[in-house]
């Protein structure tokens, strides 16, 4: 087996991946990332391998906060990468990236409406994150290419975390 990304003193933890295989056959991998130092969520991480995932760069900050979604990678090389951005009350979001997924367009793309409130706050532990996830009512974008430069992108979303749909939206680039 292969480990993309670890912190050997266990005090960040590299959650949810979201894997890539590029039409060039190199892997990206990206991640939502938690900090037990701080007690809080860093960027969005990203690895990438050239050998099948047998081996991995260092973990790279992409800038970007949030929780990733599945990305899609278009004829030219751009990548879509849809979020979810709880930095206030939680949306979907995409961003562009034209080297890779090592640096993004600072513009966010706009996908979803708001969520009804905001589903963070500052944790003590890790427990605290788990246990907030619980109320989550917006989440998990995955993205398809739907043509040369679309993607269909779905995820749930709604008032309550026990009453949501099934969202979607084609995004144009």
């Amino acid at each position: 087996h292969s480990i993309p990304a670890a912190d050997e003193r266990n005090y960040i933890f590299y959650w949810d991946q979201r894997p890539l295989i590029l039409r060039n056959g190199e892997i990206v991998d990206f991640f939502w990332t938690w900090d037990n130092s701080i007690n809080d969520y860093r960027n969005i991480t990203m690895v990438r391998s050239s050998d099948r995932g047998r081996s991995w760069t260092a973990v790279h900050d992409t800038g970007i906060a949030g929780q990733p979604g599945q990305p899609v990678e278009f004829d030219d090389g751009t990548l879509f990468l849809p979020t979810v951005d709880r930095t206030g009350k939680p949306k979907i979001v995409g961003r562009i990236s034209r080297d890779g997924g090592y640096t993004f367009s600072e513009e966010k793309l706009d996908i979803s409406s708001e969520a009804a409130a905001r589903q963070t706050s500052s944790q003590s532990a890790l427990s605290g994150a788990w246990n907030e996830m619980v109320n989550y009512s917006l989440g998990l974008p995955c993205a398809v290419k739907s043509n040369d430069n679309s993607a269909l992108v779905v995820w749930y979303q709604g008032n309550q975390t026990d009453f949501t749909d099934i969202e979607f939206a084609e995004v144009s680039l």
